[in-house]
């Protein structure tokens, strides 16, 4: 009886030892892939463009934010711009003029 209850103790133990062994061995390899340097960005490609500039609605720079960057881009002036900051402004352009659109076709309804 004695005999049998040290066997299965040790059984324990051993289990026990191997499992610390495999979590020493998890957080080395978490250890390493951290003091690898992270792989180098290939920089951005980027695109000529110039934001329309008037003296009314259209005078003051645009901010846009991208992936928790901003960027202030001047109006009136051709600026190379990362292709997307180039992106959000396109589609920012033409969410406005869906827009406008859909309140043109809206007053129309309105007046039948």
């Amino acid at each position: 009886m004695a005999r049998s209850k040290i066997e299965a103790t040790t059984e324990t133990i051993t289990a026990e030892v191997m499992e610390d062994e495999k979590t020493v061995e998890k957080e080395t390899t978490v250890e390493n892939a951290m003091e690898k340097e992270p792989p180098k960005k290939e920089p951005e490609k980027t695109v000529r463009f110039k934001l329309f500039k008037d003296g009314g609605r259209y005078k003051g720079d645009k901010f846009v934010g991208v992936n928790g960057k901003g960027y202030l881009v001047e109006r009136g002036v051709w600026l190379d711009l990362p292709e997307s900051v180039y992106n959000v402004l396109a589609l920012s352009e033409e969410q406005i003029q869906v827009a406008e659109r859909v309140m043109e076709e809206s007053r129309m309804v309105e007046y039948k």
